[in-house]
């Protein structure tokens, strides 16, 4: 291309070209128009520099902070200056862009990592991102020569964004290793993991989007240690954005005075604060559909054509966290049918932009959802969303929403929110000068109706997704708020509104801080909801599950030392989940029929339970694990009482030391990462009636010997939905005194455990070998027995099954002295 001013004039520069003008400027050109090449080569720089402090730096936090700066910020920054036309943004909402936008980039390129066949350590995380980055600065270089700072807006303006910002964030990101990883969060945690160590199944395994599994593996790849803390700091600081993007979707729709009370109301949200201190998908789906959305009202307004793609990019994006990002496109409909009218929506011209957002929304979802529909795997999926919503239509799930609700916003939030919308909706019907127009009251009731309605009365477990109907809600609550700042025009007046809806926030804050940021009461945990001022108890009582987000502590932290330093070696079992122990006893055997160790935990939410009376006459009680001095877990020894008394570790002197040396990738994340079909296992391929397919097995490489112990994982297909209806035997050799696990074990094969038909899980059994078993090599064999008065053995068919109840899967070998498995 030939360097002449009129190219230059254009903006139109190869990267050639932006390196030629930097290094020799045209004299007439202002230096101004510079800024844009310069912010591109400091960004550059700047990537390369937190690479290493990421990657090297031993402080967690910082080194945290450093990864997300270099797998995401940079990359929004870059994709920003190249596709966001500053005439139409304020500064404001160009940097929320930007950081909206290295969200995506932090997903979809995390996603396409993950797709490839690397482990994620360092050198691929940086490559790739260094790839990304580079590709996005080519983009950035070309629009540098004409680029100019978005217009930084009236004062209020961004005064009221920062207000809404900071709020959001001190309620978010202080102490976010406030709890251990709570029960669904350790299975993000375990996937990540296996996302990191290249099991091909990992993302697959996990029924739903794969966007909360690869934000935790590009900084735990790029870091090779994590904690609590790090792990949660992307979601958190996606909350607080979220929180900022309904601030600016209000203030297009309904200024800045009502923005000002929305973004308020959705920082102070208890879901969204709740979900904003997980591991998991929430806030990502908040900032990014939020983001979406303020494109489709930004192209309604007058907008040019690059907001209808920058909105299917974000939504779909969005998708790749949670389905409930669907929950996003009405609002959007109604937003794009306020510039086409109900005559454009026939108008290919106009419409041709939404065409190009779908499309690119498509090939967004399509890396994903094309290879997902290829692996044997799809079935999670489906017999999840088919669990989630179920037969029998309509439910009514409103007792639950109510008791979810209580818990989470608590009082004095739903009567705020009611207040101000009922002031609002009295203000449009009086037709008040200023009232926000009834389209946006259209939108907001929209956006809330769909998705309550959803899960009030279609879902057949609508947990606490019901939260995705607040968004609209608050935004009706800061409608009505404009309204009434409109129609009070005197200073002193408005000074008692502002006022009034500070003391109402203060109030419902009265409520979020013991229970979300107090973390040695435990409010939730112990049950004290009902003793803190203003708390309302309803009918049915506040919900024993579906409790995220809030503080727990039992010194989970410390087994994991203590398996690490040799003080601990051997199975447990526990009250605990499976799924938490395994992260922090670092893949130390659970679900043995005769474990070493009883870890016995307080106040565990979603407890498993544990024979207590064999616990009091067989084991004994070898220490305790304190928390801030209380005692909160109990480790139980097989074996007589000794004279010394139990011994006493204090949480706060081995946290540190499980952080900086067990929590490194190495651990096998199981079975809630290896997939149904692990790598490695041998495949069966029969079926026990009509009722359940077993896929594979895999035996642990060890070696049997008598007095000891086989250690199997059996994969299995249900072909039926059931509860109560179904029990797993295995035993080893053909008669069972030589070993035998029948009977409940650990996942899903107790008679209590519910199948879910077409939803594969793992069974891990321990077959305790007979201490006078004779050398020899052994068939391992498993039944399937249905339970009830019509109860029987169901008859193997396919693979090498016999026609006997038994299934032979494999053999062992045990001899003398040690044996091999196989």
């Amino acid at each position: 291309m030939t360097d002449t001013p009129s190219s230059r004039a254009t903006g139109d520069l190869s990267v050639l070209d932006s390196w030629r003008l930097l290094v020799k400027p045209v004299p007439s050109r202002p230096a101004q128009r510079y800024v844009g090449i310069v912010a591109v080569i400091g960004l550059l720089n700047l990537s390369a520099i937190t690479a290493i402090v990421a990657s090297a730096v031993p402080d967690p936090m910082v080194a945290a902070v450093a990864g997300l700066v270099h797998t995401a910020l940079i990359p929004g920054l870059l994709l920003a200056l190249a596709v966001v036309p500053t005439s139409e943004v304020d500064a404001v909402e160009w940097v929320a862009l930007a950081f909206g936008f290295g969200i995506l980039v932090l997903v979809v390129g995390g996603l396409a990592l993950a797709l490839l066949p690397v482990r994620m350590n360092p050198i691929p995380v940086v490559g790739w991102t260094a790839t990304v980055t580079l590709v996005l600065s080519a983009f950035a270089f070309r629009k540098g020569i004409s680029w100019q700072p978005p217009a930084a807006g009236v004062r209020s303006g961004w005064l009221a964004a920062l207000a809404v910002t900071v709020v959001a964030a001190v309620l978010r990101l202080p102490g976010l290793g406030y709890s251990e990883f709570q029960g669904d969060e350790t299975e993000v945690i375990l996937r990540a993991t296996g996302v990191v160590q290249n099991l091909p199944d990992a993302l697959f395994y996990h029924g739903k989007g794969p966007g909360e599994i690869v934000v935790v593996a590009v900084e735990y790849g790029l870091r090779g240690v994590l904690n609590e803390a790090t792990a949660r700091l992307p979601f958190a600081l996606a909350g607080v954005g979220g929180a900022l993007a309904l601030y600016l979707v209000a203030r297009r729709l309904i200024g800045t005075p009502g923005a000002v009370a929305a973004g308020l109301l959705l920082a102070t949200n208890g879901y969204f604060l709740a979900f904003s201190r997980i591991t998991q998908y929430q806030s990502l789906v908040l900032m990014l559909g939020m983001l979406g959305l303020w494109c489709a009202v930004r192209w309604s307004l007058g907008g040019s054509a690059i907001w209808p793609p920058l909105a299917g990019a974000l939504v779909a994006t969005a998708a790749l966290a949670h389905y409930d990002a669907l929950f996003f496109l009405p609002p959007i409909a109604i937003a794009v049918l306020w510039r086409t009218g109900w005559h454009g929506i026939f108008d290919h011209a106009i419409l041709a932009p939404w065409f190009r957002g779908a499309q690119i929304g498509i090939v967004i979802l399509a890396l994903f959802f094309v290879p997902y529909l290829d692996s044997d795997l799809f079935g999670l999926a489906t017999g999840r969303i088919g669990d989630r919503v179920g037969a029998g239509l309509p439910y009514n799930n409103l007792p639950s929403i109510v008791a979810s609700a209580t818990l989470y916003l608590g009082t004095a939030f739903p009567v705020l929110m009611a207040a101000l919308i009922a002031m609002g909706a009295t203000a449009l019907v009086a037709q008040r000068p200023g009232t926000p127009k009834l389209r946006v009251w259209v939108l907001g009731l929209t956006w809330a109706a769909i998705p309550f309605l959803f899960y009030a009365f279609v879902a057949r477990k609508p947990g606490t997704h019901v939260h995705v109907a607040t968004s609209g809600l608050i935004l009706l609550a800061g409608a009505g708020f404009a309204s009434a700042w409109a129609a009070l025009t005197p200073i002193p007046v408005r000074l008692v509104l502002a006022a009034g809806l500070t003391a109402g926030l203060a109030v419902v804050t009265a409520y979020l801080a013991p229970v979300y940021l107090q973390t040695t009461a435990e409010v939730v945990r112990e049950n004290k909801v009902a003793s803190l001022p203003l708390a309302w108890r309803p009918p049915g009582g506040l919900p024993a599950k579906e409790r995220f987000g809030f503080p727990y502590q039992a010194g989970w932290k410390t087994i994991g030392a203590l398996y690490q330093d040799g003080t601990l070696s051997g199975s447990y079992e526990s009250n605990e989940q499976p799924q938490v122990t395994h992260w922090y006893a670092r893949g130390a055997w659970r679900c043995s029929v005769d474990p070493r160790y009883y870890l016995i935990a307080e106040n565990v939410q979603d407890e498993i339970e544990t024979p207590r009376r064999t616990i009091s006459s067989e084991y004994h009680q070898i220490g305790t694990v304190t928390v801030a001095g209380e005692p909160k877990l109990r480790v139980y020894q097989r074996g007589p009482s000794v004279s010394s008394r139990p011994a006493t570790w204090r949480a706060e002197e081995r946290e540190s030391g499980f952080d900086r040396l067990a929590s490194t990738p190495t651990i096998d994340p199981g079975p809630w990462a290896r997939g149904v079909v692990a790598r490695g296992s041998t495949a069966v391929g029969s079926r026990f009636g009509d009722d359940a397919e077993l896929l594979s097995y895999l035996v642990y490489a060890e070696d049997p010997h008598p007095g000891g112990v086989v250690r199997v994982d059996l994969f299995w297909r249900p072909l039926v939905s059931s509860r109560e209806q179904h029990r797993i035997d295995v035993q080893l050799g053909n008669d069972p005194r030589v070993g035998d696990a029948s009977g409940p074990a650990c996942d899903k094969t107790g008679d209590d455990k519910q199948w879910t038909a077409g939803q594969p899980f793992t069974q891990r059994v321990s077959i305790p070998i007979a201490a006078g078993a004779a050398p020899g090599s052994y068939p391992l064999l498993v039944s399937v027995n249905r339970l009830g008065p019509s109860g029987e053995p169901l008859v193997p068919t396919g693979g090498p099954a016999s026609g006997s109840p038994l299934l032979e899967v494999g053999r062992v070998e045990v001899q003398g002295g040690s044996g091999r498995a196989r």
